[in-house]
């Protein structure tokens, strides 16, 4: 009887551990169930900051989901031009900004203060078209978005009216064109999901260009980003989702010169050099106010459509 009590202590044990094992491997967790389980393990015992963003204001909640170039567009050149958050907080808007998840030593949540929090988790840290489809696919829990089986996108629906998505310039590399095709399901699986969730707006932004003087390929790829990011923009994408739109922001960015050597590209006057596609500072200064002026506008039509 002994032997056979440690042997079910011992089984009990492996049973344990192995279970242990299956919950602390996010990515195994993640794509059976879409839950954040890691994630929300190490906030609940280990995050000294456990702050979420709540509608206590009554103010409409805009988050932007981005990278680098859409922390340049918030908060580039603000000697100049105010930061996103400021331009927002004077029509009564409380604008949130995600960058990377290790962003800012794991905070990469900016509050409409200034201040930076735990994020929310975007799963594989990306927002490449792949990224954003997977994040908006993930399992609802609007009853518990920040308990154990938790996600990213329950958070972002149970804490913000407006959630708005960039991909950064690497998805203008588009290779070939069943990589074209690929991106436009990825956006209608996105257009689906809006579609079931009227109660919130969702807005999308079309990448920024590569810079065509980093790789010769790079004007091809780019005259394939035209017609993915023309095809976004277009009613045929958003015409019959009244929650759902799209800023051309690419389009801003992007040299309409067939003559000249960035064609389709990033424009001259927007690059840092010519080995880089972020936008420069010119650039964000100029494109933040249309970007909060956008998202205005939007907040301002659906609700009128609304009433």
């Amino acid at each position: 009887m002994k032997l056979i009590s440690i042997a079910g202590l011992c089984l009990g044990f492996i049973l344990v551990c192995f279970l242990i094992w299956i919950v602390w491997h996010v990515k195994i967790m993640r794509d059976v169930t879409g839950n954040d389980i890691k994630f929300n393990l190490k906030y609940f015992l280990l995050a000294e900051d456990k702050t979420r963003p709540f509608k206590a204001t009554g103010k409409p909640s805009v988050v932007f989901i981005h990278h680098s170039v859409g922390e340049n567009l918030c908060n580039q050149g603000i000697e100049a031009i105010p930061p996103a958050r400021i331009l927002f907080a004077k029509h009564n808007i409380d604008f949130y900004s995600h960058n990377y998840n290790h962003f800012n030593n794991n905070r990469p949540l900016q509050f409409p203060d200034g201040s930076y929090h735990v994020g929310y988790n975007i799963p594989w840290d990306s927002t490449d078209p792949e990224g954003l489809a997977y994040l908006f696919s993930q399992k609802t829990t609007s009853d518990s978005p920040d308990g154990l089986f938790g996600n990213a996108f329950s958070r972002a629906l149970a804490h913000h009216d407006v959630i708005v998505g960039k991909s950064c310039y690497s998805a203008s590399d588009i290779k070939n064109d069943d990589q074209l095709e690929k991106y436009k399901k990825c956006y209608l699986k996105m257009k689906d999901v809006c579609r079931k969730h009227p109660d919130k707006i969702f807005i999308m932004l079309t990448p920024p260009p590569r810079n065509n003087r980093i790789k010769p390929e790079f004007a091809e790829y780019n005259a394939r980003a035209v017609t993915f990011s023309r095809w976004l923009a277009g009613d045929d994408y958003v015409g019959n989702v009244p929650n759902l739109y799209v800023w051309d922001f690419g389009g801003y960015l992007r040299e309409p010169d067939p003559m000249s050597p960035d064609y389709n590209g990033l424009k001259r006057e927007y690059q840092i050099s010519e080995m880089e596609s972020h936008p420069n500072e010119k650039a964000n200064r100029y494109l933040r106010p249309k970007f909060v002026e956008f998202v205005i506008t939007v907040i301002q039509k659906y609700r009128n459509a609304r009433r």
